[in-house]
């Protein structure tokens, strides 16, 4: 079993989200995405989240089942889940200008099989405001069709991230 590298994103300064557009074919089964060093351009502590792309490049905004488990340091552990979200939160925890990044895996299973879900599991750590924070769940998209990429995205619409981040996307084809 081989993954193989199929794109490399770096953030830019100032942005909201980031897209990558294309990644997801049928030359692979199962996808890795790998987001490190995501911190954030402004003071104010965002979950960095994740979103779907269709075929078009248009964002899945509604539809999304998920659960996941929250860590916080600060806080202890709860939980939280939806069976009609507009993204997966929080799968590559959360970022601040504090110079702690967030960071994240996703297994990405079926984007481009036409009569299944996108299913994928994640596990993220990260510092907001001095607090480590850590999760990890299970989502699936609750429509089928084909997904061919995805949006990177801060959910505060005062935060961006800054330049440097890391993301990149892995493709592995299980016979």
């Amino acid at each position: 079993m081989n993954l193989r590298l199929l794109n490399s994103t770096t953030t830019t300064a100032g942005v909201q989200v980031v897209n990558i557009e294309n990644v997801f074919t049928t030359d692979f089964n199962i996808y890795h995405i790998v987001g490190s060093g995501l911190v954030g351009n402004t003071s104010t502590a965002s979950g960095v989240n994740i979103r779907w792309l269709d075929q078009s490049g248009s964002v899945h905004s509604t539809n999304y089942d998920y659960g996941q488990s929250n860590m916080k340091a600060e806080t202890g552990y709860n939980s939280s889940y939806s069976t009609s979200g507009d993204r997966v939160w929080n799968c590559f925890a959360g970022n601040d200008d504090g110079g702690q990044s967030g960071n994240g895996n996703l297994w990405v299973f079926n984007p481009c099989v036409d009569d299944s879900y996108t299913y994928c599991t994640y596990h993220s750590a990260g510092t907001t405001s001095g607090n480590f924070r850590s999760y990890g769940g299970v989502s699936q998209l609750h429509r089928t069709g084909k997904v061919t990429g995805f949006q990177v995205e801060v959910n505060e619409s005062a935060s961006s991230f800054a330049a440097g981040g890391k993301i990149l996307t892995y493709g592995m084809r299980v016979d």
